[in-house]
């Protein structure tokens, strides 16, 4: 996925109040529809990152499904990997999108609507998103551009603890009888997301690149990220 995950949520932090990530990638797509009755099996390969941070690498599997020449339905299943940080962990998610452009719009412009839901040890996250993709469609470099926002709201939330304190609290070097344990909580955000790339056609992959933003007001958190991805297989 190319989208800012669990990472993001460890590392935005404003007292005991983490933002909560999205579900959906920022994917390598333009506005095109698959066709009436086609389907098609994507896979994206990427990795984020958000300011000084290892990041994470992530795999998505898109399935997409034609309705007619102007609209389409798509399945997400994403996986993405946090290394070499204080809190290891995966992220996987599940997201539904629709996908609808005009017969006038048709290769220029399409627009999107879903929900996608998300796991982590830390918790479950629902995320309905709405967004554009805009492209010019030819057999050789199709540049494309996609907008997207959605709102990120966690439930069944644990806490996260703050692991510069947790291997003291386990040897029992730090005495806790004068101090809380440090932990985050996912909270309620909402996340905006502009990417851009070329998909090459004849090839049958394409190339992107995205910023993201996400905002808590109910954390009082805020933050930026970017990511990278390569788009492989089916009929582009």
């Amino acid at each position: 996925m190319k989208i800012l995950y669990f990472i993001i949520a460890i590392l935005l932090i404003t007292g005991c109040s983490v933002v909560t990530p999205p579900t959906r990638a920022a994917r390598v797509e333009s506005a095109k529809i698959v066709g009436s009755g086609v389907t098609q099996t994507d896979f994206e390969i990427g990795a984020d990152a958000i300011l000084w941070t290892p990041g994470d690498v992530h795999l998505t599997a898109h399935i997409q499904k034609g309705l007619s020449e102007t609209d389409q339905i798509s399945y997400d299943l994403s996986i993405a990997y946090i290394p070499d940080y204080e809190l290891p962990t995966l992220y996987t998610t599940a997201n539904f999108d629709y996908k609808i452009t005009s017969q006038n719009l048709k290769d220029i412009l399409a627009f999107h609507f879903g929900l996608g839901a998300g796991y982590t040890k830390y918790g479950i996250i629902v995320s309905p998103h709405i967004g554009f993709s805009l492209g010019y469609e030819n057999q050789y470099a199709v540049p494309f551009l996609n907008g997207f926002m959605s709102f990120n709201m966690p439930f069944q939330t644990k806490k996260i603890y703050n692991s510069d304190y947790e291997e003291d609290y386990e040897s029992g070097e730090w005495d806790f009888s004068d101090h809380e344990r440090e932990y985050y909580e996912f909270k309620n955000t909402f996340s905006f997301e502009l990417s851009a790339g070329l998909k090459f056609p004849k090839l049958h992959f394409g190339l992107g690149v995205g910023f993201q933003y996400l905002i808590s007001p109910e954390a009082e958190s805020d933050g930026a990220g970017v990511n990278a991805s390569i788009r492989i297989l089916g009929d582009f």
